[in-house]
């Protein structure tokens, strides 16, 4: 499943609950950050994040 614009991640929490691939993409900093939290809830594996930092 493949999401441009993931927001706070509930499409991509709902493929990782029913064991899909899925792939997020979004360039707000807060979405990102909300959306690695709830994936990481949902036991998904969270990988490729830049450094939100700045």
């Amino acid at each position: 499943m493949l999401d441009f614009f993931a927001g706070s991640g509930a499409t991509g929490e709902a493929a990782a609950r029913l064991g899909r691939r899925f792939v997020l993409i979004d360039n707000h900093p807060d979405a990102i950050r909300i959306m690695a939290e709830r994936l990481a809830f949902a036991g998904a594996e969270v990988v490729g994040l830049k450094d939100l930092a700045g």
